[in-house]
């Protein structure tokens, strides 16, 4: 059964313009994500935009963090490149630090 919250929706909006960061109409989220980001991965963001598609899956994981669980969506990325792993592992950071915000 789907787990949908009341964030899903803004959720959903930060990953694709994170994904499409570069070419991204200006709008209040975006403004949102360049405050949760630094110069670096403004650039790096630039540099990948479009390069990945995402979705949202309507599904929550459980992590742990101190003493308490923590549920949070979880995002499928796809690309037609062949892996990069240093660069997934960079934009799942960044997401993190976007979502989390």
């Amino acid at each position: 059964e789907p787990r949908v919250g009341a964030d899903f929706r803004e959720t959903e909006s930060k990953l694709k313009l994170l994904l499409t960061y570069a070419s991204a109409p200006k709008q209040i989220l975006l403004t949102q994500i360049k405050e949760a980001i630094d110069a670096s991965a403004a650039d790096f963001l630039s540099e990948i935009s479009g390069n990945f598609v995402g979705h949202l899956l309507p599904a929550r994981s459980v992590g742990v963090q101190g003493d308490a669980r923590t549920y949070c969506y979880v995002a499928a990325l796809s690309s037609n490149d062949p892996p990069d792993w240093n660069a997934r592992v960079r934009l799942a950071k960044i997401i993190t630090r976007v979502v989390h915000r």
